[in-house]
């Protein structure tokens, strides 16, 4: 994310006014919305295309998927935090919600201040995480090249040490 351009927003929740109100927060906190989706089928179609830097999820989004489902599926293929929304609180819910690892849970009513804090956060950790997943990476390349120069260094000195036998 460029600190110079509004960090993406994209919405799923069922609920026409509570997706309306959230757009309308969202904007006035400086976030950009760059989609919303009723359903998790048009989740599923529209972020791909958009890009964002965060999804809010209603945890129960009506339909075939909920939001849970629908989360495990968007992370398994996209790395994109997600926040889960919901009206009340739920614990077999959020038993299941979990396991999904998402990045906020904020029931219903939250605050502004909550859902931009909430937002702020889950874009900060995700930052840290690719940012220790590039280090690991790194980590990880350079283990490789020391391991490859150790095989090298050892069969030059085998290879040394067995002319000098025949010396």
């Amino acid at each position: 994310k460029s600190s110079l351009r509004p960090s993406r927003i994209f919405i799923v929740e069922d609920d026409v006014f509570i997706l309306r109100e959230l757009e309308i927060t969202l904007e006035s906190l400086g976030y950009a919305v760059v989609g919303c989706a009723l359903s998790a089928f048009h989740a599923f179609e529209a972020i791909p295309q958009q890009h964002p830097d965060v999804v809010l999820m209603d945890m129960c989004l009506s339909g075939e998927i909920d939001g849970i489902e629908a989360t495990r599926l968007i992370t398994s293929t996209y790395d994109i935090p997600i926040i889960y929304l919901a009206t009340h609180p739920d614990r077999n819910a959020w038993l299941r919600a979990k396991h999904t690892n998402p990045f906020g849970y904020l029931t219903q009513p939250w605050s502004r201040e909550e859902l931009g804090i909430s937002i702020d956060i889950a874009i900060n950790r995700h930052q840290a995480e690719m940012e220790a997943k590039r280090a690991l990476d790194l980590v990880r390349q350079e283990q490789q090249s020391i391991e490859t120069s150790n095989k090298v260094y050892r069969h030059s000195l085998s290879m040394a040490t067995h002319e000098l036998r025949n010396f």
